[in-house]
């Protein structure tokens, strides 16, 4: 009986080497191009490699078609850092001057992660007005709600992102940023907990600043290359 345990111990030991050796081996695989891909051949001068990997970037399989040429032209980053600047300037100004006495939190980190989308990646699907709006606001209220019901505990900020994911993608409006409007309502302090759901109406209002001057700026006539929005819905 001893012999027959220890055999079947052994068999199963050998079946979960086997197993995870391959799927190391498959997993691995899929990291790194093949032979007949790239050329592994030793090099003395690192430049080489450089070229290599440029070569492969551009005849690749799964090179994408509107892959982004960098760096982009002078132009087009001048109009998308006068526009982020104006975009966090004017809403930080409405935030400070027009409502300080409320104590409410107008301007929140994951802003800034929106700015990057709409000034400097407008035709990015991420960055059209219902993912921003629509991200933002859903997010705001799974995270407010998370906190209400679960207190500010590890659970919580996982449960608040994982949630405010789900939502955004059951009503086709990611926006990357909005995880961390989530995240927010979850951990940022004493102002946004007595904020309570207004902190979804203040999210809201602040991002529609941004949004209002990134719809005016991206628009001017001299822009280049920079018409916003792709779509409304």
């Amino acid at each position: 009986m001893e012999h027959k345990t220890a055999r079947s111990r052994s068999t199963r030991t050998k079946a979960k080497a086997f197993l995870t050796s391959h799927f190391l081996y498959f997993y691995l695989r899929s990291l790194f191009p093949t032979h007949k891909e790239f050329d592994y051949r030793w090099e003395w001068n690192p430049w080489t490699y450089a070229k290599k990997l440029a070569a492969l970037e551009e005849t690749g399989k799964n090179r994408s078609k509107h892959k982004q040429n960098y760096p982009l032209p002078l132009i087009v980053i001048f109009y998308s850092w006068v526009g982020s600047f104006v975009g966090i300037a004017v809403a930080a100004i409405v935030t400070q001057y027009g409502f300080s006495h409320l104590d409410k939190p107008l301007l929140i980190g994951s802003f800034g992660a929106t700015a990057v989308l709409i000034y400097g990646a407008q035709q990015s699907p991420l960055a059209q007005p219902k993912n921003v709006l629509g991200g933002h606001g859903i997010a705001a209220l799974v995270g407010v709600t998370c906190y209400k019901a679960m207190g500010s505990e590890w659970y919580s900020c996982a449960l608040a992102v994982s949630l405010a994911i789900a939502f955004m993608l059951l009503t086709t409006t990611p926006h990357p940023p909005a995880g961390a409007t989530a995240l927010i309502a979850v951990t940022g302090g004493d102002t946004v907990y007595d904020a309570g759901y207004y902190y979804v109406l203040t999210t809201l209002f602040g991002v529609s600043i941004m949004l209002g001057v990134a719809l005016l700026w991206n628009n001017l006539p001299r822009a280049p290359h920079m018409k916003y929005p792709r779509y409304w819905l």
